[in-house]
């Protein structure tokens, strides 16, 4: 599996969500958690795995239950 980013995106790392921007950090680790057989967590608040801009970027308790309730265990 590969995970390509767009290199036309505006990509930033500081948390400064505006039009047409994305946390590199943030979306990385979303296309990650797809990888790991992980979907998206809808409305919960606190997941990276939440479609959206979030005032985050790393992996949540969440995203952690999933990985267990995939594989019974998060590394």
């Amino acid at each position: 599996m590969h995970i390509y980013l767009n290199p036309l995106k505006c990509w930033n790392t500081d948390l400064d969500f505006g039009t047409g921007v994305a946390d590199i950090r943030k979306v990385s680790r979303h296309e990650l958690g797809h990888a790991e057989g992980l979907g998206h967590a809808g409305d919960i608040e606190r997941s990276i795995m939440r479609q959206g801009a979030t005032d985050f970027f790393g992996i949540q308790q969440n995203d952690q239950d999933g990985i267990v309730s995939l594989y019974g265990a998060y590394p």
